[in-house]
This record gives structure tokens, sequence and C-alpha cells, in this order.
């Protein structure tokens, strides 16, 4: 019972943080970059609470796109001291759908807030987010000509945020409510905005059950539907009122089914605990890890896993494979940097060692070696694992690498350091020594050193070398890797 309402604790403080960052951010910080970094942190906060996703094979393969999704109310116990509310639903849609598929968490549409709702606009102000005025937002007979004036000007913002490729999230309800009584009628706003645009962008449904609920007696869900043009079910929303509005009466009826959905998918969950898997214990010269247990979510990366299984998985023979997270992931120019190897790029973003441990039967062993480089480590130590912790991790890995490949070439890429993350500096620097003194010991492997090219002379990180998150590599910083990676290619590959 206390390990729950730990949890439950653990959860609504990651949640109070990352309000804190957003309200604390400091001006020269845009829009986009406290997006993006708060993002990162919401991520970090769900994936340790019960949660199921389905239909990721839904999602259009570029953003641009319409989101709606049914809004639930906020369960008391996650109210700030000050009665702000950050409103996990859409919030979990933005971290751990829009931002983990497109790199980006997406516009969401908020209503302006009431007068005692302290904080809501300077947070979503922050955030960039655009304002629409609802009957909650003012019921007086003066706002009805601000209502109107700003919602012409959230049509005309929308549709430059689609045709530039941005996602655009809202509640077709303009209200939130529990779980059974969702959703309320949904009005017309979302659906005239995509007929207004040309091309018509895709609405993408998206069903959410539960997140009215307390933390530690339920799993959140999550479904996402069938993207539609509504195009294909009404022709001109504008002066075809009648038939728009008889669409929305059935559609809210088909919602109610995602919803029920959805409330299905999460007792499934509950019930069988199917979202939790432990590792077995390995050796490693005759020392058994017989007390090292990781607890990994089977959900959180399955669809890119499988689409990795799909596009990437023993296409390729005589393979350099780099594996590990979003260092590499994103690294689009991998295999123009190498055009003489038969580049295999199987990394996903938010990877942690125990994962790349977990998905390795999978994901490297179908697959023919040549050499295998290896990243991954930050995202284990912002989740607070201690430089021994990430060692261990690291060794499971590692043998689980040699009992497959016990003559390939292996190359672990140092932990690298952020402006993000600059506060684990010294336990990056403590687990980057560790791993390297292992693999001095272990033939036909090297530790490849990013970390102390990416300092300045003070032992700060190179701005220059960062994205506008400040954790992930800009343009300049994959220019480096490329560099570095040239100069030791006969270590690494060759």
């Amino acid at each position: 019972i206390l390990g729950k309402v730990y949890k439950e604790h653990l959860f609504f403080d990651g949640l109070k943080k990352v309000y804190q960052f957003v309200a604390d951010a400091p001006e020269s910080m845009t829009t986009k970059g406290v997006r993006i970094q708060s993002a990162r942190k919401f991520v970090e906060v769900f994936k340790q609470i019960p949660h199921a996703v389905e239909g990721w094979r839904n999602l259009p393969d570029e953003p641009g796109n319409i989101f709606i999704a049914n809004h639930l109310v906020n369960h008391p116990y996650n109210t700030f001291p000050n009665n702000f509310q950050i409103t996990l639903d859409s919030h979990f849609i933005s971290s751990m759908i829009l931002y983990k598929k497109y790199g980006d968490p997406g516009i969401r549409v908020v209503r302006v807030p009431r007068a005692q709702e302290y904080g809501h606009q300077d947070y979503y102000s922050k955030l960039g987010h655009i304002n629409v005025y609802t009957k909650e937002s003012d019921n007086s007979s003066e706002a009805f000509e601000k209502q109107k004036v700003q919602n012409k000007m959230f049509f005309q913002t929308a549709t430059e945020y689609i045709k530039r490729g941005q996602n655009i999230m809202l509640s077709p309800e303009g209200t939130s409510l529990e779980t059974q009584d969702s959703p309320g009628p949904l009005k017309a706003g979302a659906f005239r905005l995509a007929a207004s645009i040309n091309p018509e962008p895709f609405i993408v449904p998206i069903a959410v059950a539960n997140f009215d609920k307390r933390v530690n007696q339920n799993v959140f869900s999550l479904i996402i539907k069938e993207p539609f043009r509504i195009s294909d079910y009404v022709k001109d929303p504008f002066q075809n009122k009648e038939g728009l509005s008889e669409f929305l009466n059935k559609y809210r009826n088909t919602y109610k089914g995602y919803v029920e959905e959805a409330i299905a998918l999460s007792e499934k969950t509950a019930s069988n605990k199917i979202n939790l898997k432990l590792f077995e214990s390995v050796k490693e010269d005759s020392r058994i890890y017989s007390k090292r247990t990781m607890v990994v979510d089977e959900y959180l990366y399955e669809e890119n896993v499988k689409k990795l299984e799909k596009d990437c998985v023993g296409k390729k023979d005589n393979a350099v494979v780099f594996y590990g997270s979003s260092s590499f992931r994103l690294w689009e120019t991998l295999q123009e940097d190498f055009p003489e190897h038969e580049v295999l790029n199987l990394a996903f973003g938010g990877a942690t060692i125990d994962y790349c441990s977990y998905y390795f039967d999978r994901l490297i062993k179908p697959n023919n070696i040549k050499s295998f480089l290896f990243y991954s480590g930050d995202n284990d130590i912002s989740n607070g694992k201690s430089p021994t912790q990430v060692y261990d991790s690291f060794l499971l890995l590692y043998h689980k690498f040699r009992n497959s490949f016990p003559n390939t070439k292996f190359t672990f890429v140092s932990i690298k350091p952020s402006i993000e993350r600059s506060k684990f500096i010294k336990r990056i620097e403590s687990a980057n020594k560790l791993i390297k003194e292992f693999l001095s010991k272990e033939p036909n492997t090297f530790f490849l050193d990013v970390f102390d090219h990416m300092l300045n002379g003070n032992n700060t990180v190179n701005e220059e070398l960062m994205s506008e998150d400040h954790l992930h590599l800009s343009k300049k910083g994959y220019e480096l890797w490329e560099k570095i990676f040239r100069e030791n290619i006969d270590e690494i590959i060759n």
C-alpha cells in the first residue's frame, strides 16, 4: 500500500517540477524550446506509471494534422497548492504520442482561463499554445464580441501552423468530463477548421480513459483511431450546417464507443499486468548479477520496435549497426556520412540501456553484422541511476552481444554531455570511466570518446553542438561526431 502511495507522490512531484520549469522558463527561450523540453520531462514522468496505448499504426506519417481527443477532468489529488491543474490527458498525448512520433509535441488549443484560475494563462503562454474563448472562460455579454474576434484569430493562427507542418491538438467538446460521461456534445470548430484548409488535413481521433482517476488505482489508457477527412462525411460544413450538426451527433456516439474501448484496454492491462516484465540474471566472469532485475513497460516502445523490425531488421548484409537511443536515431545523414558501408540504424528515441537489452533478440540478433556501435546511458542517468547501475546495465547488454556475436567489433560511444543534463556531468563522467576501464580489457572492443570533444575550455557544454531543446545534437554536433568517427574509422569499423 505504501509503495503505491509513494509512486503517487513521485508522480505528483514530477508534475510540479515540469510546471516549475515552464513557469520559470527564461524569456530568451523560444516557445518551441519550452514545449520540447517540457515534453521530454513529461515523458520521464508518465513512463513511470501504468499506462497502455494502442493504434500507433493509425498515426499519419507526416505532421500537419488536427488531433482531437475527449477531455477529462483532473483528480483533486493532482491539484497544485496554487490551485493550478495540469491537464494530464492532453500533456500525455503531446509528450507520449506526438513528441515520440514526430519529434515535436504539437500546438494545443487551450481555453482562455477564468479570472480565478491562477497561473493558467502564464503557463500556456510560455508554451506558445493557441487561446480560444468558451463559455467557461467568460459567460458575460461583454465577452461575446471578444469571443468572436479571438476565435477568428484562432482559425488564422491554426491554419498557419498546419500549413507549416505543425500538428494541432484540441478537444472538440470545449470542456472536461469524467471518463464515464465522455465525450460531451461535440462543437463544430475543429471540423470547420479542417474544411477551411487546402489541402485538407487529416483529423486524427484519440480516445482517452481514466486520466481523471488516481494514479495508484488505475491504468491510464489511450487509443488512436483511424484518421479521416471531414469532406468524406460533410460537404462544405460552413454552408451545410444541418449536415454538420447531424454528423456531430452521430460521431459523438461513435466516439463513446472509442472511449469504451479505451476503458476496456485499461481494465485488460490492469487485470493481466501484461505491461511488466523482468529480466533474468546474467553471468560475467563467474560473477552472477542475481540481485539485478529490471522492470520494463512492454507498450512504451513496442510500435517503434515493430516498425524497425518491418523496415530495417535483416535488410542488409555485413551491416554496420548503430544501436541505442535518440542521439543515433536522429542522425539523419548517417548513411550519407558513411557511404562506403552498409549502415543500419536500429536506435529508438528515449531508449535506456535496459530497453536496448530487452529488445536485443528482436532488433540485433537477426542481423548479419560487420561492426556494432552502441550509444545509450544519458536517459538512464536522468532517470536517477547511479554510475554503477549504468555500468551494470551496460554489462548485461555487452554480454548479450558477445554471446551472439563473439568475434564482431563492439564500440561504445561515450555518454555525451548536454546543457539540459549539465547537473549530471559528474555522474556521466563516472559511468564513462567505468565502462572504458572494462572495455580496455576486452578483445575486439573500442571506447569512442565524444564527451571531451563537446566541452569548452571551462568544462561547460558547447552550445553550438546542441539543438534548441539543449539535449539533442544540432547539425554542428553531428558534424563533430562524424569527424570523430572518421578519425577512428579503423578502430570502429574497418
